[in-house]
């Protein structure tokens, strides 16, 4: 509709374009189903590489119409009475912003279009003031904000807009650590990320308590935010971007600063090995789910939200430790998932695949649903373990030349889409899930055309074929390299 719209009338602004799309996302959709993380998490799947870029770019303008605090809201509530509690929606944005510079045509373009803001300061309400201004500087507000720290306390912080939470959760904070260039935030009465049920059940006594606080560095904002440093510093150099670094009150960070200590970091931080003597250590190597969380032993959980980072910044590891941590996640997390990915250890305490959010029982970790991101399998992090997998093989296979972790994962990950195919052949949808219950069984509760599930295995998809391709033509330079070598001649 929108596309009829700008052809029917291409003189129309952009502006009141983005406006009527934030009102028809809306009314078609309800306020309940659109979310700023789902949102950019599912674009570059189903609107980059489907070539709908005017529906990426009004996407992108319409959601960095409402940043305050320096984030952008998962709960878009028609922009008038959004949520600012999630530390991840903003990621997600930036690194979709880089993608439409690199997968379109003079995408860089993107960065100068005008974003008309609802809420130029924190604490405007909505309709007292606006402010027009580059996406650039939306963009480069989002992270100062992020570099100087973000600290608030939720607006109307109380039953009214969540009904379970403690008065603790609705106290929001979110941080780019200067020394380490990490990116922490969150407290362990809220849930800031993707996953992020708020427990409800009084009678299982789980009430007002996340599941997954996952506060301190949640392991995917670092590939997240090394991605988007790279691509800013890139941005900068070819001089699409006009700002070379973020400000503090007394100190500067450069893009490619930046992202030269997330990677410096990452690895120090975050993968376990044999050196590591915590005694929350339960399976190495893995790459932790979390640095410095409040409940120490949630770090250590084998969680697949490090193949999110990875499939964002494949190098943020060395190719070898990051194989090693994908081949433990393939054998406990996918192995008997065929469409989704376990979000938790099977052999953790708190581990129920079976996802039911009418359970009114007495059992606190599945009561209310509150095992929603503890064990049920969920699809589109399991597209970015398969992209992952593909990445950091294909990364084996130029460093070393040794083919098997390629072969390895090229076969797994068609097997693994094959299965999604025949999941998609039977949806009354013709699409993919939410998620599944344990080891693929329906689950009720999930829902049945999920965007974000589609969208990053249409990713998956891309990325097998490019990859594939390189792969093909890098084995066949090697093999004609080893035959020049050898001693026998014909």
């Amino acid at each position: 509709m929108l596309l009829k719209c700008r052809r029917f009338r291409p003189d129309f602004p952009i502006s009141q374009l983005v406006l009527f799309f934030l009102f028809l996302s809306i009314c078609f959709a309800g306020i309940w189903r659109n979310w700023g993380r789902d949102t950019f998490i599912a674009l570059p799947g189903l609107l980059l590489l489907t070539g709908r870029t005017f529906e990426a770019r009004a996407n992108i303008l319409a959601f960095a119409a409402t940043l305050r605090h320096g984030l952008i809201p998962n709960l878009l509530a028609e922009g008038k009475m959004p949520r600012y509690n999630c530390r991840d929606a903003v990621w997600f944005w930036l690194v979709a912003i880089i993608r439409y510079t690199e997968k379109v045509k003079d995408g860089e373009s993107i960065l100068g279009e005008s974003v008309l803001r609802l809420y130029p300061t924190d604490e405007v309400e909505y309709g007292e003031q606006t402010k027009t201004e580059p996406l650039s500087a939306t963009m480069f507000e989002a992270l100062s904000r992020h570099f100087l720290g973000i600290d608030f306390r939720e607006r109307n912080a109380g039953h009214r807009i969540d009904e379970h939470m403690r008065d603790e959760g609705f106290n929001v904070k979110a941080y780019i650590d200067g020394h380490s260039g990490l990116i922490f935030g969150g407290n362990r009465w809220n849930c800031g990320t993707w996953m992020d049920k708020m427990g409800s059940s009084e009678r299982a006594g789980n009430r007002g308590e996340p599941a997954t606080p996952r506060d301190g560095a949640a392991v995917e904002l670092q590939g997240l935010a090394l991605c988007v440093a790279r691509g800013l510093d890139r941005l900068c150099r070819d001089g699409a971007f006009p700002y070379n670094g973020m400000k503090g009150e007394s100190s500067f960070l450069s893009w490619s600063d930046w992202a030269a200590k997330i990677q410096h970091s990452f690895e120090q931080h975050f993968f376990v090995d044999d050196n590591c003597q915590s005694e929350f250590v339960h399976r190495r190597p893995i790459v932790k789910d979390s640095f410095g969380a409040s409940l120490a032993f949630a770090d250590f959980q084998l969680r697949p939200n490090f193949c999110i980072a990875l499939n964002a910044s494949p190098d943020i590891l060395s190719p070898e430790k990051a194989w090693a941590a994908l081949e433990i996640a393939g054998e406990v997390l996918a192995k008997n998932a065929p469409y989704g990915i376990c979000t938790l250890d099977p052999k953790d305490w708190a581990y129920n695949g079976n996802y039911d959010n009418d359970d009114d029982g007495t059992n606190r970790i599945s009561a209310k649903g509150w095992n929603y991101h503890q064990g049920p399998e969920w699809l589109w992090v399991a597209a970015c373990y398969m992209s992952a997998k593909l990445k950091v093989a294909s990364l084996l296979l130029h460093k070393s030349g040794d083919s098997s972790a390629w072969l390895s994962a090229v076969g797994e990950i068609r097997q693994r889409l094959f299965a999604l195919e025949q999941c998609l052949n039977r949806s009354d949808w013709a699409s993919l899930p939410e998620l599944t219950n344990h080891a693929g069984a329906f689950c009720a509760h999930s829902c049945p055309a999920q965007a974000w599930s589609v969208g990053c295995v249409m990713e998956t998809l891309d990325t097998l074929e490019a990859m594939e391709k390189e792969g093909m033509n890098l084995e066949g330079r090697q093999s004609d390299r080893r035959a020049n070598d050898s001693p026998i001649k014909h």
